[in-house]
């Protein structure tokens, strides 16, 4: 059965991450956070996703949202997510704010109207049924890297080239994983797969990127399909980004806590 979105209103799957492409090389980029950070625009980013998600029963549901990024001074991201449909969870968002001591994450739920903020025991929450989390949000910006990261010898995936880096997870941090392995592309340092490790060892997840899948914006390559199997639950994630446009204005008033939870054209 597919997990009931009332009982983590929100979503997430900012995929921005993989924008850009710069290369990776043995003397280059010697962790999994700078590598991420280097693939975001110079400036801003929107994007308009579809997530599917279907259970190992067959059970399915999809979800469309809209996705605002934008850097600011010191080079600290915000990022606001907003659901467009189904109709019952239209208009709950997700404000994510990147500070020098971390990451604040906020949620607006129409049902309640009301703001709440994410706190380290409730990251490991499904959003929406999906098999996503805040965390794996957080991962994917780059902006969850408390931990070790080692990076392990060059290896072929799939016929391509990857660097492969290891993150190991703080015990005390609220995270739901103990150690996430992430193989990224050389030659375009494209995170094309990422295994997520449950305490004990035990592989709880994988998430994809379908490098068949690359569209372009202004000089941006990204992959449209990705995808995040629960291996324990039997589930998987499809996301597909629909729209895309980098480096475009956006009003600052948008990422301001006061004003989350309003629609936004």
């Amino acid at each position: 059965m597919i997990r009931s979105p009332r009982l983590f209103p929100s979503l997430l799957i900012l995929f921005s991450l993989l924008l850009g492409s710069p290369a990776l090389s043995e003397g280059g980029l010697d962790t999994l956070a700078d590598c991420i950070r280097a693939n975001f625009p110079e400036q801003s980013s929107i994007q308009e996703v579809t997530l599917r998600t279907e259970d190992r029963g067959g059970s399915s549901r999809q979800l469309t949202a809209k996705i605002w990024w934008q850097r600011f001074k010191a080079k600290r991201s915000r990022v606001l997510i907003q659901v467009r449909s189904p109709e019952d969870v239209r208009g709950a968002s997700v404000l994510l704010i990147e500070r020098d001591d971390g990451t604040d994450l906020f949620l607006y739920s129409p049902e309640l109207k009301k703001t709440r903020r994410i706190n380290s025991h409730s990251v490991s929450g499904s959003l929406f049924g999906s098999d996503f989390t805040y965390e794996d949000f957080q991962q994917l910006q780059g902006l969850a890297m408390a931990g070790a990261t080692e990076r392990l010898s060059p290896s072929a995936l799939d016929g391509v080239t990857v660097d492969a880096f290891v993150q190991k997870k703080d015990p005390e941090s609220g995270s739901a994983y103990e150690k996430i392995i992430t193989y990224v592309t050389r030659k375009s340092c494209i995170p094309m797969k990422s295994e997520m490790f449950a305490p004990g060892g035990t592989l709880q997840k994988v998430m994809r990127a379908d490098l068949g899948s690359m569209i372009e914006r202004d000089g941006v390559r990204i992959p449209s399909r990705l995808s995040m199997e629960d291996v324990l639950e039997g589930s998987t994630t499809t996301l597909e980004v629909t729209s895309l446009e980098v480096d475009v204005k956006i009003k600052r008033r948008i990422f301001e806590l006061a004003t989350l939870g309003r629609s936004v054209d």
